[in-house]
């Protein structure tokens, strides 16, 4: 039998990345059986990184709470049974190379190499490699285009005419592979989190009665950590609803101001993270699985696009939005004014008093964009 390998950011202290790894290999073993393993490898210093905070001064015990259950939640992931923490690429090539017979690279950023560099290990190594090798929803998000040398094209074109798959996550990094090399064959995928089940509503009732809120109240989520709008959208919303803010604060103030009585959570591991939708009415975020989870929980999601680079981007919460049909519940909001504001206000009350309906036009939507997956899984099977 066949062994697959997948190369992603499993260990990232985000509950996105865990969460597209997690459904990613967990749809491949619903589907083939447990053929699977993500392949346990981090490069050292994003090791460091993550652990980084354990030893501050000030925020260290709120963070040590949250790395403690996202460390938990690996035990939830098909793991290889070598776990390599390395800067040594060779190490991790010998190892794919006697293990595995397929590989997949993705999802989440794993081409955004100028946070890494160009020769890094998710390109899966040209030439080097020889084994049946793919992309899911691989994406160089937040990379400047115009600063790709041509000895970086070159190495990046070589790498993936060795693919015999390539999906991206976007269109932007549809278009940067498309500029590099015309003749790549490209599929737009879509984000792991997509194939999902629904979160659980048992599950959610249980984590929230855990934290002593009232499930008979309607609950709304912030995930949203940069956007001063919160205080304005509660004060509109009034006093009917408890809000829970998932992942970090609103801001560390927001801990001390009488009036923003949110619960924290600090203590969610991963999947009781992505549970958790199911027992909210609303949620806000200006994180891309934020949106996406809360939508796979059918719940009406506010985004914020808060995209600010120097060169021209598509933001990747505008574009799933976009390709959801649901950009009116989007907000780019680096470039919010007074009728965008009336916007967001006036889609809140519709939201509130369609909640239902809307909530079945997100579900219907997302089983059209689960589609995307679908030449995906006819590659691989092609490969079995």
């Amino acid at each position: 039998m066949k062994k697959i390998g997948i190369l992603t950011f499993h260990r990232s202290i985000n509950y996105g990345a865990f969460m597209q790894a997690y459904a990613l290999s967990h749809e491949i073993m619903k589907r083939y059986g447990p053929i699977v393993e993500i392949i346990d490898f981090e490069i050292e210093y994003k090791n460091a990184h993550y652990k980084e905070p354990l030893y501050r001064i000030l925020g260290a015990k709120e963070y040590y709470q949250k790395y403690k259950r996202f460390r938990s939640d690996l035990n939830l992931l098909p793991l290889s049974p070598e776990t390599l923490i390395t800067n040594d690429y060779s190490k991790l090539l010998n190892y794919i190379s006697k293990r595995y017979d397929i590989v997949i690279t993705g999802s989440d950023a794993v081409w955004a190499y100028q946070k890494m560099e160009v020769e890094n290990p998710y390109w899966l190594f040209g030439d080097n490699l020889q084994c049946a090798k793919l992309s899911y929803a691989a994406s160089a998000y937040s990379t400047d285009f115009a600063k790709v040398t041509e000895e970086e094209k070159s190495y990046i074109g070589q790498a993936l005419k060795s693919f015999n798959y390539i999906g991206v996550r976007d269109q932007e990094t549809h278009n940067f592979i498309q500029s590099i090399d015309s003749s790549l064959i490209i599929n737009r995928n879509c984000d792991p989190t997509v194939l999902l089940r629904k979160p659980e509503k048992d599950y959610a009732s249980y984590l929230l009665q855990r934290e002593k809120i009232d499930i008979k109240k309607p609950i709304v989520g912030i995930m949203a950590g940069a956007i001063d709008y919160m205080p304005k959208i509660q004060q509109h919303l009034g006093p009917g609803y408890q809000y829970v803010n998932l992942y970090l604060r609103n801001r560390l103030k927001d801990k001390y101001n009488p009036f923003l009585k949110n619960h924290f959570y600090n203590n969610l591991s991963p999947f009781e993270w992505y549970n958790l939708y199911a027992g909210l009415h609303l949620n806000f975020t200006n994180y891309f699985h934020g949106t996406l989870l809360g939508l796979k929980g059918g719940v009406p999601t506010f985004s914020f696009d808060n995209t600010n680079f120097k060169y021209d981007y598509v933001g990747k919460i505008k574009q799933v939005l976009n390709d959801l049909n649901l950009s009116d519940f989007c907000f780019e909001y680096n470039r919010m004014s007074k009728q965008d504001e009336e916007r967001l206000f006036s889609q809140i009350d519709f939201a509130v008093k369609n909640r239902d309906q809307i909530s079945q036009t997100i579900d219907e939507n997302m089983e059209v964009e689960r589609q995307k997956s679908n030449s995906f899984f006819k590659a691989l099977e092609a490969q079995l």
